[in-house]
């Protein structure tokens, strides 16, 4: 019973592979970017314009090594060349703050959506002297996957360890509270 499950499960991961695949060749997208939207996770900020002001994503200048990346909660330009996020798009309003009551996830991963070249690695930051400095904050995070996402070193800079620890872990929770006194709802 149980191995007729698993080949059923396979099965089914082999078809949508094999339509995703050709649905790329179809539409002239390369295989890295169908399997990204196949999995949920975009990589055009078109498809996730909610993080964006008026729902419009900056213009970004053609260049080989960004990628635009959508989470659930917030967007990343990432550089490829740097292997750090260029910038963060995140929507902050009452709501999402008051929702941000998640446990907080600890678990760093790299992000296989982008190439391994272009990607930081946990072993970047072992014995490197920096901790991992999220761009859009673990504690903005209004579900458990959002916040399992926020840990991807994607949304990750290399911050000094004492100030990750230290002057940062001071100011990192204000902007939420800024948004909650601020604009309200929107």
């Amino acid at each position: 019973m149980k191995q007729t499950a698993l080949w059923s499960r396979m099965l089914r991961l082999t078809a949508i592979l094999a339509l995703t695949v050709a649905s790329a060749a179809h539409a002239r997208l390369s295989v890295f970017e169908a399997l990204d939207s196949a999995s949920g996770h975009p990589t055009r900020f078109a498809q996730c314009p909610q993080f964006f002001v008026d729902g419009k994503p900056p213009a970004i200048p053609a260049r080989p090594k960004l990628r635009e990346l959508c989470y659930e909660a917030f967007a990343i330009l990432h550089s490829g060349e740097t292997r750090t996020p260029v910038y963060v798009a995140q929507r902050l309003n009452r709501q999402t703050i008051e929702d941000a009551d998640e446990k907080r996830a600890t678990k760093f991963f790299a992000d296989a959506r982008l190439p391994r070249g272009e990607r930081a690695e946990l072993e970047d930051y072992k014995r490197s002297g920096y901790s991992r400095g999220h761009m859009a904050p673990a504690g903005d995070m209004p579900t458990p996957t959002a916040m399992a996402q926020s840990f991807s070193l994607a949304n990750m800079v290399p911050q000094d360890i004492q100030h990750n620890g230290g002057a940062w872990a001071k100011i990192e929770p204000h902007p939420g509270e800024c948004s909650i006194a601020g604009a309200g709802r929107g």
